[in-house]
C-alpha cells in the first residue's frame, strides 16, 4: 500500500491511509477498494483480497470517465449558486456502490463497497428503477 501523503496539491492535509483504516474497521469485508485519482493517473491504496489489482485497474478506467465528468460539475455555476460546490458523488452499479470524495486540488478519492454498505441508497435506487421500468406503480 502506498504511503499516505502529507497533503493535496492545494496544501490541504490528507491521510488516505487513515481513511482506509477507518473504512476497513467500519465496513470490514464490504470494502472493495480505495483509489486516488489525480488527473494524471490512479494510485491504488486498498483492494480486497478477492479483487485483483488488475481488476481494480480495469474498472478504474471505466470509473475514471465518471471522475472526469465530475470535474466539470465541481464549481457552482453563476445561474445556480444555491447548490454550491460538488463535494462527493455516489454511483450505484449492479454489484457495487462507488463514492467519489472530491478534494480541493481536483483529485478524488474513490471508494468501492458492496451494496450492503449503501443498502438504503441502493434499495432506493432499485425501487425507483422498478417503478420507472414496470407497471408496478405504488397506489396513491
Amino acid at each position: 500500500m502506498p504511503p499516505s501523503g502529507d497533503g493535496d496539491a492545494g496544501g490541504h492535509p490528507t491521510d488516505v491511509g487513515a481513511l482506509v483504516e477507518y473504512l476497513r474497521s467500519r465496513f470490514g469485508d464490504s470494502l472493495r477498494s480505495c483509489v486516488v485519482y489525480d488527473g494524471s493517473g490512479v494510485t491504488l491504496h486498498f483492494a480486497r483480497r478477492d479483487i485483483s489489482e488488475t481488476a481494480v485497474h480495469s474498472r478504474v478506467e471505466r470509473i475514471n470517465r465518471l471522475y472526469e465528468a465530475e470535474q466539470a460539475a465541481r464549481a457552482p455555476t453563476e445561474n445556480d449558486p444555491e447548490f454550491g460546490p460538488l463535494h462527493a458523488s455516489v454511483h450505484v452499479f449492479g454489484e457495487a456502490v462507488v463514492v467519489h470524495l472530491l478534494l480541493p486540488d481536483g483529485s478524488a478519492v474513490g471508494i468501492s463497497t458492496d451494496h450492503a454498505v449503501g443498502g438504503r441508497l441502493s434499495g432506493f435506487v432499485k425501487d425507483c428503477l422498478d417503478v420507472l421500468y414496470t407497471d408496478d406503480r405504488p397506489s396513491s
